[in-house]
C-alpha cells in the first residue's frame, strides 16, 4: 500500500484518520501542522492535508496532495491539490480518492 502523510490540526480527526488509513493497509505519519511535515524526513507517496491547518504553506509538500475540508459540498478542488475530500467522508470515499490519486 502507500505511505501517507497526514497533516491535521484537530487531534481527534488526526487520530481517526490515522486509524482509518491503517485499516486500509497504509503506513501513516501524522502531524499537526505544515512545519512539522516539512521538517520531517519521512518519504510519503501522498499527503492528506486539512485546508485550514495552521501555518499554511502545505502547497510546498513534495507529493500529491489530497485536501480535506468541511466547507461547502460544491467547493472546487484547490488548484494546489490533486483532489478534495469533503468532510464528513466514508471509509470507502477515503479509499477511492487515495486510489485515484496514486494511479495518476
Amino acid at each position: 500500500m502507500a505511505r501517507i502523510l497526514v497533516v491535521e490540526d484537530d487531534d481527534r480527526v488526526r487520530a481517526l484518520l490515522t486509524r482509518q488509513l491503517g485499516v486500509l493497509g497504509h503506513e501513516v505519519y501524522a502531524v499537526a501542522d505544515v512545519a512539522a511535515a516539512l521538517d520531517s524526513a519521512w518519504a510519503a507517496d501522498l499527503a492528506i492535508v486539512h485546508i485550514g491547518v495552521p501555518g499554511g504553506g502545505w502547497t510546498r509538500l513534495p507529493v500529491p496532495i489530497v485536501a480535506t475540508s468541511g466547507g461547502p459540498r460544491d467547493a472546487p478542488v484547490p488548484p494546489e491539490a490533486t483532489a478534495l475530500l469533503r468532510k464528513p467522508y466514508t471509509l470507502a470515499e477515503l479509499a477511492e480518492v487515495i486510489e485515484r490519486v496514486l494511479v495518476r
